[in-house]
């Protein structure tokens, strides 16, 4: 998913794309770190970046609900 793509969506939006598995949660977490990082840098807002936190929660969701993948 693009970022612009990505933009275009609120939360129950994105959570369909996963549902019908066009996209799979962990490609929203790397699209949501990318909108991070590109903003961040103008308003400083992040404090901790707990980015490989996010990474593991996602992956143990998708490892026990078969939702969470495109597979």
């Amino acid at each position: 998913m693009t970022f612009p793509e990505y933009e275009s969506y609120d939360a129950m939006g994105l959570a369909e794309l996963v549902r019908r598995k066009e996209v799979s949660a962990a490609e929203l977490v790397e699209a949501a770190i990318e909108r991070l990082e590109t903003r961040d840098p103008k308003i400083g807002a992040i404090v901790t970046r707990m980015y490989d936190e996010g990474r593991q929660a996602v992956a143990a969701i998708a490892r026990r609900f078969h939702f969470a993948s495109r597979e």
